[in-house]
């Protein structure tokens, strides 16, 4: 019964302080401001070849370790 207790307490921790780091950071000067940045699309990018190479890298690089994995 006493482990039942513990996780009872230790599970929503993380959650409660996941939360109180986000109230924060909400109350940051300029927070706003980054999250409008974050969430605001910029399609003119996606011109660039620089931005394709790169992602292209990052979807090899992903591929590989999963496939490695899978082979465990």
């Amino acid at each position: 019964m006493r482990r039942c207790a513990q996780s009872m307490v230790l599970m929503p921790l993380p959650m409660l302080l996941l939360f109180v780091l986000f109230v924060q950071a909400m109350t940051l000067p300029g927070s706003g401001r980054g999250i409008s940045y974050y969430l605001t699309p910029d399609f003119a990018k996606l011109g660039e070849p620089r931005l394709w190479i790169t992602a292209l890298g990052q979807i090899f690089f992903s591929l590989s370790l999963a496939v490695g994995a899978m082979v465990r």
